[in-house]
């Protein structure tokens, strides 16, 4: 069935592109470029201000079209909140008490709000608006050295399936440097194939597992958590999966100190 927001997973792209899970290769990874998160994509910068927050509670009554954030007293997240007549955008993310990891965070978090919240037709303009709610969900891994974000997405528009997409963040504890395959391991040559063959062992998919999939991944205190997507067809349809790869079959990529050990 097509999902309320077939663009969704192109915003994304757009929204949160940045060195989250670089491609192994010969050649070390580089510099990441300054994130601007506030560029659209006809390439006008937008500032989106942050606080004042607001108490969740109290998100109703926050003006059509404005954006608000709120905070519960005592609990680090943040939550980003637009609405329209028609539509309602609501987006939570963790706080980790880490200066350069949160900021990196929250900056590509109200790149992302901006960015769904500017998409043609989010002001329920036309001669028959569909309502729809985007709201997200996350869960955090950890290894010793490392600390993975999975972000969900959910996209419920009224009379349809609600649809889901994922995306995942990882960060270096140290410094808050956010990190790819070639920031977690010192020889990622080979590695995607790897973990696609190995996971597509182990998973339930009639759609084969290839290195494209293997983008979205979090560190675990024993190696690596992959997230697959729901297929569209059965037996997996409706139904993200995961697979866990322990160290051990890691090591031949020579893991970086620091990350696991």
């Amino acid at each position: 069935m097509k999902g309320p927001c077939p663009g969704l997973w192109l915003l994304l792209l757009v929204a949160c592109s940045g060195p989250l899970s670089g491609p192994g290769g010969n050649s070390p990874e580089p510099a990441p470029a300054p994130f601007n998160p506030y560029t659209l994509e006809n390439g006008a910068p937008r500032s989106l201000a942050a606080p004042p927050y607001a108490h969740p509670d109290d998100l109703s009554s926050t003006p059509a079209g404005a954006y608000s954030y709120a905070q519960a007293p005592g609990f680090p997240e943040e939550i980003i909140h637009r609405r329209e007549a028609c539509r309602e955008l609501r987006l939570s993310y963790p706080f980790f008490g880490r200066p350069n990891l949160d900021e990196d965070l929250a900056q590509r978090m109200r790149g992302l709000a901006l960015t769904l919240g500017e998409r043609p037709g989010w002001d329920c303009a036309g001669p028959s608006p569909r309502p729809l709610r985007i709201s997200s969900s996350y869960r955090v891994h950890t290894s010793p050295g490392a600390i993975s974000l999975l972000l969900t997405l959910q996209a419920q528009a009224e009379g349809r399936t609600a649809t889901e997409s994922i995306l995942t963040l990882t960060w270096r504890l140290g410094d808050g440097a956010a990190l790819g395959w070639s920031g977690l391991f010192a020889r990622p040559e080979g590695l995607q194939d790897f973990l696609a063959a190995y996971a597509g062992a182990s998973l339930q998919r009639d759609i084969p597992a290839t290195k494209e999939h293997t983008a979205l991944f979090a560190v675990t205190p024993t190696g690596l958590l992959l997230f697959f997507p729901a297929c569209p067809r059965q037996p997996c349809a409706g139904t993200a999966q995961e697979s866990a790869v322990p160290l051990e079959e890691l090591l031949r990529f020579r893991p970086r100190p620091g990350i696991w050990f």
